[in-house]
Protein backbone atom coordinates (compact mmCIF):
# COMPACT_ATOMS: atom_id res chain seq x y z
CA UNK A 1 0.00 0.00 0.00
CA UNK A 2 2.86 2.41 1.00
CA UNK A 3 4.86 1.57 -2.10
CA UNK A 4 1.25 2.38 -4.88
CA UNK A 5 1.06 5.62 -2.54
CA UNK A 6 4.75 6.53 -3.29
CA UNK A 7 4.52 5.48 -6.55
CA UNK A 8 1.42 7.86 -7.34
CA UNK A 9 2.97 10.98 -5.42
CA UNK A 10 5.87 10.70 -7.39
CA UNK A 11 3.98 10.15 -10.67
CA UNK A 12 1.95 13.23 -10.05
CA UNK A 13 5.23 15.19 -8.77
CA UNK A 14 6.77 14.53 -11.99
CA UNK A 15 3.95 15.78 -13.98
CA UNK A 16 4.23 18.99 -12.78
CA UNK A 17 7.59 19.16 -12.94
CA UNK A 18 6.96 18.66 -16.76
CA UNK A 19 4.65 21.55 -16.53
CA UNK A 20 6.37 23.98 -14.79
CA UNK A 21 9.75 23.75 -16.54
CA UNK A 22 7.98 24.06 -19.77
CA UNK A 23 9.56 28.14 -21.16
CA UNK A 24 6.27 30.53 -20.45
CA UNK A 25 5.22 33.66 -23.00
CA UNK A 26 6.88 35.81 -20.84
CA UNK A 27 10.45 36.85 -20.07
CA UNK A 28 10.34 38.35 -16.43
CA UNK A 29 11.35 41.29 -17.24
CA UNK A 30 9.14 43.18 -14.45
CA UNK A 31 10.18 41.13 -11.45
CA UNK A 32 13.99 43.20 -10.25
CA UNK A 33 13.51 45.73 -13.42
CA UNK A 34 15.06 49.26 -13.23
CA UNK A 35 18.42 48.52 -11.55
CA UNK A 36 21.52 50.38 -13.49
CA UNK A 37 25.20 50.09 -13.37
CA UNK A 38 28.09 52.19 -13.86
CA UNK A 39 29.44 50.06 -16.47
CA UNK A 40 29.49 46.86 -18.15
CA UNK A 41 32.04 45.64 -15.18
CA UNK A 42 30.18 46.39 -12.59
CA UNK A 43 27.26 44.49 -14.12
CA UNK A 44 29.17 41.53 -14.92
CA UNK A 45 30.76 41.36 -11.49
CA UNK A 46 27.54 41.51 -9.79
CA UNK A 47 26.22 38.44 -11.87
CA UNK A 48 29.02 36.64 -11.21
CA UNK A 49 28.29 37.09 -7.45
CA UNK A 50 24.99 36.00 -7.87
CA UNK A 51 26.04 32.75 -9.88
CA UNK A 52 28.51 32.19 -6.87
CA UNK A 53 25.70 32.54 -4.21
CA UNK A 54 23.72 30.12 -6.22
CA UNK A 55 25.68 27.68 -5.90
CA UNK A 56 27.35 28.66 -2.46
CA UNK A 57 28.18 25.58 0.32
CA UNK A 58 26.64 22.98 -2.76
CA UNK A 59 27.78 19.85 -3.65
CA UNK A 60 29.37 19.68 -7.34
CA UNK A 61 26.94 16.70 -7.76
CA UNK A 62 23.34 16.49 -6.91
CA UNK A 63 22.54 14.40 -4.49
CA UNK A 64 18.98 13.51 -6.61
CA UNK A 65 18.97 10.34 -8.27
CA UNK A 66 18.83 11.85 -12.12
CA UNK A 67 20.65 14.44 -11.43
CA UNK A 68 22.88 16.17 -14.00
CA UNK A 69 26.52 15.54 -12.17
CA UNK A 70 28.32 18.59 -13.93
CA UNK A 71 29.49 21.50 -11.66
CA UNK A 72 26.69 23.86 -9.84
CA UNK A 73 27.89 26.77 -11.38
CA UNK A 74 28.80 25.65 -15.03
CA UNK A 75 25.20 23.74 -14.96
CA UNK A 76 23.28 27.06 -14.29
CA UNK A 77 25.55 29.06 -16.59
CA UNK A 78 24.67 27.36 -18.73
CA UNK A 79 21.22 27.40 -18.34
CA UNK A 80 20.92 31.68 -17.61
CA UNK A 81 22.26 32.16 -21.72
CA UNK A 82 25.98 32.65 -20.83
CA UNK A 83 27.12 35.62 -19.57
CA UNK A 84 25.94 39.40 -19.78
CA UNK A 85 22.31 37.75 -19.88
CA UNK A 86 21.68 40.13 -16.97
CA UNK A 87 21.13 39.09 -13.39
CA UNK A 88 17.38 37.95 -13.31
CA UNK A 89 18.21 35.12 -15.49
CA UNK A 90 20.63 33.30 -13.09
CA UNK A 91 17.85 33.61 -10.49
CA UNK A 92 15.62 32.01 -13.25
CA UNK A 93 18.02 29.29 -13.56
CA UNK A 94 19.07 28.29 -10.06
CA UNK A 95 15.41 28.13 -9.85
CA UNK A 96 15.49 25.45 -12.19
CA UNK A 97 17.95 23.84 -10.62
CA UNK A 98 16.46 23.96 -7.52
CA UNK A 99 12.63 23.18 -8.33
CA UNK A 100 14.38 19.60 -9.92
CA UNK A 101 16.33 19.19 -6.36
CA UNK A 102 13.13 18.85 -4.70
CA UNK A 103 11.45 16.47 -7.19
CA UNK A 104 14.34 14.42 -7.36
CA UNK A 105 14.50 14.81 -2.67
CA UNK A 106 11.12 13.73 -3.01
CA UNK A 107 11.41 10.37 -4.46
CA UNK A 108 14.98 10.26 -2.22
CA UNK A 109 12.50 10.61 0.81
CA UNK A 110 10.23 8.35 -0.55
CA UNK A 111 13.05 5.23 -0.71
CA UNK A 112 12.89 5.75 3.13
CA UNK A 113 9.30 4.85 3.45
CA UNK A 114 9.66 1.63 3.19
CA UNK A 115 12.37 1.38 5.63
CA UNK A 116 9.87 3.40 7.69
CA UNK A 117 7.07 0.55 7.31
CA UNK A 118 9.57 -2.61 8.22
CA UNK A 119 10.01 -0.57 11.43
CA UNK A 120 6.75 -0.79 12.95
CA UNK A 121 7.11 2.83 14.70
CA UNK A 122 4.28 4.44 14.00
CA UNK A 123 6.40 7.63 14.48
CA UNK A 124 8.55 7.25 12.03
CA UNK A 125 6.25 6.01 9.72
CA UNK A 126 3.98 9.19 10.07
CA UNK A 127 6.95 11.47 9.85
CA UNK A 128 8.11 10.14 6.52
CA UNK A 129 4.59 10.66 5.24
CA UNK A 130 4.93 14.36 6.45
CA UNK A 131 7.91 14.64 4.79
CA UNK A 132 7.10 13.68 1.39
CA UNK A 133 4.12 15.95 1.50
CA UNK A 134 5.87 19.11 2.79
CA UNK A 135 8.26 18.19 -0.21
CA UNK A 136 5.63 18.30 -2.16
CA UNK A 137 4.93 21.87 -0.50
CA UNK A 138 8.10 22.99 -1.22
CA UNK A 139 7.50 21.95 -4.90
CA UNK A 140 4.29 23.80 -5.45
CA UNK A 141 5.93 27.11 -4.00
CA UNK A 142 8.96 26.73 -6.12
CA UNK A 143 6.43 26.54 -8.71
CA UNK A 144 4.92 29.34 -8.29
CA UNK A 145 8.36 31.30 -7.78
CA UNK A 146 9.28 29.95 -10.77
CA UNK A 147 5.85 31.03 -12.60
CA UNK A 148 5.99 34.83 -11.53
CA UNK A 149 9.09 35.07 -12.82
CA UNK A 150 7.88 33.73 -16.31
CA UNK A 151 4.94 36.32 -16.49
CA UNK A 152 4.78 38.92 -18.76
CA UNK A 153 4.64 41.89 -16.52
CA UNK A 154 5.21 44.40 -17.92
CA UNK A 155 6.04 46.58 -14.44
CA UNK A 156 3.08 49.10 -14.74
CA UNK A 157 1.16 50.15 -11.43
CA UNK A 158 -1.51 47.79 -11.52
CA UNK A 159 -4.97 49.34 -10.11
CA UNK A 160 -6.87 47.24 -7.21
CA UNK A 161 -10.41 47.37 -7.07
CA UNK A 162 -12.56 47.33 -4.00
CA UNK A 163 -15.80 45.18 -3.69
CA UNK A 164 -17.86 47.40 -5.84
CA UNK A 165 -15.11 47.98 -8.74
CA UNK A 166 -14.38 51.39 -7.54
CA UNK A 167 -9.99 51.69 -8.09
CA UNK A 168 -9.04 51.90 -4.25
CA UNK A 169 -5.44 52.47 -4.78
CA UNK A 170 -1.94 51.37 -7.06
CA UNK A 171 0.72 49.16 -7.02
CA UNK A 172 3.56 47.99 -9.14
CA UNK A 173 2.93 44.54 -10.22
CA UNK A 174 6.72 43.48 -10.44
CA UNK A 175 7.50 44.99 -6.62
CA UNK A 176 4.22 42.41 -5.65
CA UNK A 177 6.17 39.96 -7.73
CA UNK A 178 9.03 40.00 -5.85
CA UNK A 179 7.56 40.07 -2.57
CA UNK A 180 5.53 36.74 -3.39
CA UNK A 181 9.06 35.25 -4.36
CA UNK A 182 10.27 35.74 -0.87
CA UNK A 183 7.10 35.05 0.56
CA UNK A 184 7.39 31.34 -1.47
CA UNK A 185 10.97 30.83 -0.90
CA UNK A 186 10.97 31.50 2.82
CA UNK A 187 8.19 28.72 3.42
CA UNK A 188 10.01 25.81 0.73
CA UNK A 189 13.01 26.84 3.33
CA UNK A 190 10.95 26.04 6.15
CA UNK A 191 9.47 23.20 4.83
CA UNK A 192 12.49 21.07 5.29
CA UNK A 193 13.07 21.71 9.02
CA UNK A 194 9.50 20.91 9.95
CA UNK A 195 10.22 17.71 8.35
CA UNK A 196 12.86 16.41 10.43
CA UNK A 197 11.16 17.62 13.54
CA UNK A 198 9.36 15.20 13.10
CA UNK A 199 11.59 12.49 14.03
CA UNK A 200 12.03 13.94 17.26
CA UNK A 201 11.84 10.55 19.98
CA UNK A 202 12.87 8.07 17.41
CA UNK A 203 16.72 6.16 17.00
CA UNK A 204 17.26 8.98 14.20
CA UNK A 205 18.28 6.24 12.26
CA UNK A 206 15.79 7.42 9.43
CA UNK A 207 16.16 10.98 10.62
CA UNK A 208 20.03 10.81 9.21
CA UNK A 209 18.73 9.15 6.02
CA UNK A 210 16.09 11.70 5.19
CA UNK A 211 18.51 14.92 6.29
CA UNK A 212 20.87 13.51 3.97
CA UNK A 213 18.25 13.55 1.31
CA UNK A 214 16.93 17.09 2.20
CA UNK A 215 20.18 19.01 3.15
CA UNK A 216 21.14 19.77 -0.42
CA UNK A 217 17.54 21.41 -1.26
CA UNK A 218 17.95 22.77 2.29
CA UNK A 219 21.15 25.23 1.19
CA UNK A 220 19.65 25.56 -2.73
CA UNK A 221 16.76 27.22 -1.62
CA UNK A 222 18.61 29.43 1.54
CA UNK A 223 21.10 30.52 -1.50
CA UNK A 224 18.16 31.71 -3.79
CA UNK A 225 16.98 33.70 -0.77
CA UNK A 226 20.16 35.36 0.03
CA UNK A 227 20.20 35.89 -4.11
CA UNK A 228 17.21 37.48 -3.53
CA UNK A 229 18.26 39.75 -1.04
CA UNK A 230 21.32 40.58 -3.19
CA UNK A 231 18.57 41.65 -6.01
CA UNK A 232 16.84 44.05 -3.11
CA UNK A 233 19.78 45.45 -2.62
CA UNK A 234 19.69 47.32 -5.80
CA UNK A 235 16.43 48.28 -6.70
CA UNK A 236 15.60 51.55 -6.28
CA UNK A 237 12.57 52.65 -4.43
CA UNK A 238 9.13 51.35 -5.35
CA UNK A 239 6.41 54.18 -5.76
CA UNK A 240 3.56 52.82 -3.86
CA UNK A 241 0.94 54.42 -6.43
CA UNK A 242 -1.84 56.61 -5.97
CA UNK A 243 -3.16 55.51 -2.40
CA UNK A 244 -0.04 54.41 0.04
CA UNK A 245 -1.80 53.97 2.55
CA UNK A 246 -3.83 51.21 0.75
CA UNK A 247 -0.82 49.61 -1.13
CA UNK A 248 1.37 49.13 1.97
CA UNK A 249 -1.41 48.41 4.88
CA UNK A 250 -0.27 51.22 6.88
CA UNK A 251 -2.40 52.15 9.77
CA UNK A 252 -4.54 49.49 9.02
CA UNK A 253 -5.06 46.26 11.57
CA UNK A 254 -5.40 44.24 8.18
CA UNK A 255 -3.45 43.68 5.20
CA UNK A 256 -4.40 45.89 1.59
CA UNK A 257 -6.48 42.55 0.50
CA UNK A 258 -9.20 42.50 2.99
CA UNK A 259 -11.28 45.31 1.85
CA UNK A 260 -13.94 47.15 3.92
CA UNK A 261 -17.01 48.46 2.32
CA UNK A 262 -19.44 51.11 3.36
CA UNK A 263 -22.60 49.31 2.83
CA UNK A 264 -24.03 46.02 1.87
CA UNK A 265 -22.26 43.14 -0.50
CA UNK A 266 -23.32 40.00 -1.83
CA UNK A 267 -22.73 37.20 0.68
CA UNK A 268 -22.48 37.50 4.38
CA UNK A 269 -20.83 39.98 6.19
CA UNK A 270 -19.37 39.93 9.57
CA UNK A 271 -19.47 43.17 11.48
CA UNK A 272 -16.11 42.56 12.70
CA UNK A 273 -15.26 46.05 14.89
CA UNK A 274 -11.80 47.24 16.56
CA UNK A 275 -10.73 47.17 20.35
CA UNK A 276 -10.07 51.15 19.68
CA UNK A 277 -13.49 52.23 18.03
CA UNK A 278 -16.04 51.21 14.99
CA UNK A 279 -15.15 49.73 11.95
CA UNK A 280 -16.44 49.67 8.88
CA UNK A 281 -18.13 46.25 7.88
CA UNK A 282 -15.41 43.93 6.39
CA UNK A 283 -16.62 41.64 3.41
CA UNK A 284 -16.48 37.33 4.47
CA UNK A 285 -17.31 34.48 2.57
CA UNK A 286 -18.69 32.46 5.38
CA UNK A 287 -19.26 32.73 9.22
CA UNK A 288 -18.62 29.88 11.93
CA UNK A 289 -20.66 29.91 14.97
CA UNK A 290 -20.64 27.70 17.95
CA UNK A 291 -23.97 28.85 18.76
CA UNK A 292 -25.63 28.47 15.32
CA UNK A 293 -25.27 31.32 14.14
CA UNK A 294 -23.64 31.33 11.48
CA UNK A 295 -23.43 29.00 8.37
CA UNK A 296 -21.17 26.29 10.01
CA UNK A 297 -21.10 25.18 14.07
CA UNK A 298 -17.21 24.30 13.03
CA UNK A 299 -14.25 25.98 11.66
CA UNK A 300 -13.10 22.12 9.76
CA UNK A 301 -16.59 22.07 8.03
CA UNK A 302 -16.09 25.63 6.78
CA UNK A 303 -12.85 24.58 5.75
CA UNK A 304 -14.01 20.99 4.33
CA UNK A 305 -16.62 22.84 2.01
CA UNK A 306 -14.42 25.98 1.04
CA UNK A 307 -13.59 25.70 -3.07
CA UNK A 308 -10.89 23.99 -4.08
CA UNK A 309 -7.88 25.54 -6.07
CA UNK A 310 -9.38 29.39 -4.70
CA UNK A 311 -7.41 32.11 -6.62
CA UNK A 312 -8.81 34.37 -4.57
CA UNK A 313 -8.89 35.05 -1.00
CA UNK A 314 -11.69 33.15 0.93
CA UNK A 315 -12.54 34.49 4.45
CA UNK A 316 -14.19 32.55 6.71
CA UNK A 317 -15.13 34.82 9.96
CA UNK A 318 -15.31 32.68 13.30
CA UNK A 319 -16.43 34.38 15.90
CA UNK A 320 -15.75 34.18 19.43
CA UNK A 321 -15.33 30.82 21.44
CA UNK A 322 -13.43 28.04 21.97
CA UNK A 323 -13.49 25.79 19.14
CA UNK A 324 -11.63 21.67 20.01
CA UNK A 325 -11.24 20.74 16.95
CA UNK A 326 -8.10 20.14 14.75
CA UNK A 327 -8.68 21.17 11.09
CA UNK A 328 -6.99 19.57 8.43
CA UNK A 329 -6.38 21.71 5.68
CA UNK A 330 -5.83 19.65 2.04
CA UNK A 331 -3.66 21.01 -0.55
CA UNK A 332 -6.07 21.62 -3.00
CA UNK A 333 -7.98 24.08 -0.58
CA UNK A 334 -5.44 27.15 -1.19
CA UNK A 335 -6.40 30.78 -0.08
CA UNK A 336 -8.38 30.20 2.84
CA UNK A 337 -7.95 33.05 5.64
CA UNK A 338 -9.56 32.80 9.04
CA UNK A 339 -10.41 35.64 11.03
CA UNK A 340 -11.21 35.79 14.15
CA UNK A 341 -12.52 38.32 16.99
CA UNK A 342 -9.04 38.56 18.86
CA UNK A 343 -6.66 36.60 20.81
CA UNK A 344 -8.37 34.98 23.75
CA UNK A 345 -11.83 35.51 21.98
CA UNK A 346 -11.67 32.89 18.91
CA UNK A 347 -9.80 30.07 19.98
CA UNK A 348 -9.18 27.13 18.23
CA UNK A 349 -7.28 23.75 20.02
CA UNK A 350 -6.53 20.40 19.21
CA UNK A 351 -6.40 17.56 21.50
CA UNK A 352 -3.17 16.42 19.34
CA UNK A 353 0.41 16.65 21.19
CA UNK A 354 4.26 15.16 20.36
CA UNK A 355 3.34 13.21 23.71
CA UNK A 356 0.40 11.32 22.44
CA UNK A 357 2.72 9.83 19.65
CA UNK A 358 1.77 12.79 16.49
CA UNK A 359 4.45 14.70 15.28
CA UNK A 360 5.27 17.89 14.98
CA UNK A 361 3.34 19.19 11.17
CA UNK A 362 0.39 16.65 12.57
CA UNK A 363 -0.25 18.47 15.98
CA UNK A 364 -1.02 21.81 14.67
CA UNK A 365 -4.14 22.81 15.59
CA UNK A 366 -4.46 24.25 11.94
CA UNK A 367 -3.31 22.58 8.94
CA UNK A 368 -0.05 24.60 7.32
CA UNK A 369 -1.15 24.44 3.36
CA UNK A 370 -2.21 27.79 2.40
CA UNK A 371 -3.49 29.43 5.96
CA UNK A 372 -3.44 32.76 6.71
CA UNK A 373 -4.85 33.71 9.95
CA UNK A 374 -6.24 37.13 11.23
CA UNK A 375 -7.44 38.67 14.43
CA UNK A 376 -9.50 41.97 14.38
Amino acid sequence: MASTWMTRCLQALLLLLALLLVPRGGDGAAVFSGYTFKGPGEAEAFEEALLRQACFNVSSSSSGAGRGKGDCVSRIDTARGGPSSGPVPVLRAALRDTLGEAVSAVGAVGAVAGLASLSNHAREEMAVRDCIELLGYSVDELGWSLDAMAEPLDGAEVEMENQHGAASGSVSSGARAEDDLHAWLSAALGNQDTCTEGFRGTDGRLLRRVEASVAQLTQLVSNLLAMHKRLRSIMPLRQRGKNDTAASGAGSELPPWVMDVAGGVEGELARARGRSGGKKAMRVDVVVARDGSGRYRSVGEAVARAPNHSRRKYVIYVKRGVYYENVDVKKKKTNIVLVGEGMGETVITGSRSFSSGWTTFRSASVGKYKVQILSR
